[in-house]
């Protein structure tokens, strides 16, 4: 069998849909077939590719930073939205599991129905057992982390207008590439 190329990998593994596994082609970079994505208008493909493309802290980042972006103006949030999201932003600082456990507490008061609760989860997600200290280690399953945090700004972007939703997906892509350009992401640090 031909080894496959990175985008075609990262692709599975996001669990992109058929029309965006038909774009797929060996020349691909993972930045290219991501602005094909785009232009084609696939974003539900194109954010899960993000989130699989790159770091998961990188991911976590923009997603928190998509969260916060596309909060409706004038609007109050839920003081457990907003609790989420300052423990995110906290364990996006400090990486230590106490924090992760608390970031979960707060995605079940949040919701998983809100971008809020599942940004929070994904960063729950993310550590290395789903168990605390001392009980035997659960792994979260593959990718589940990337998923979620794809799917909070999904959200995101769809409850703060859904007429405005290809405007606003690509800004979360921008913002997700330039995130990832600043931290040196491999498959995006020289994409133009």
């Amino acid at each position: 069998m031909a080894n496959p190329t990175l985008a075609t990998q990262i692709a599975a593994n996001a669990g992109v849909g058929d029309a965006a596994k038909e774009l797929l082609r060996d020349d691909l970079s993972p930045a290219a077939y991501l602005d094909l994505l785009a232009a084609k208008a696939l974003f539900k493909d194109a954010l899960g590719f993000f989130a699989h493309a790159v770091p998961v802290d990188v991911t976590l980042r923009w997603a928190v930073d998509c969260v916060k972006e596309f909060q409706p103006e004038g609007q109050q949030q839920p003081e457990a939205a907003t609790q989420s999201l300052a423990l995110c932003e906290q364990w996006l600082k400090t990486r230590s599991d106490s924090d992760r456990f608390e970031v979960n507490k707060s995605a079940k008061k949040a919701g998983l129905s809100t971008p809020p609760g599942c940004v929070a989860m994904a960063v729950f997600l993310a550590g290395k057992s789903m168990t605390p200290q001392g009980a035997p280690p659960a792994p979260p399953p593959p990718f589940a982390a990337e998923k979620m945090a794809a799917g909070a700004v999904r959200a995101a972007v769809l409850k703060l207008d859904p007429q405005k939703a290809t405007q606003n997906y690509s800004r979360a892509l921008e913002m997700g590439k330039t995130i990832a350009k600043g931290k040196g992401a491999a498959n995006f640090a020289a994409a133009g």
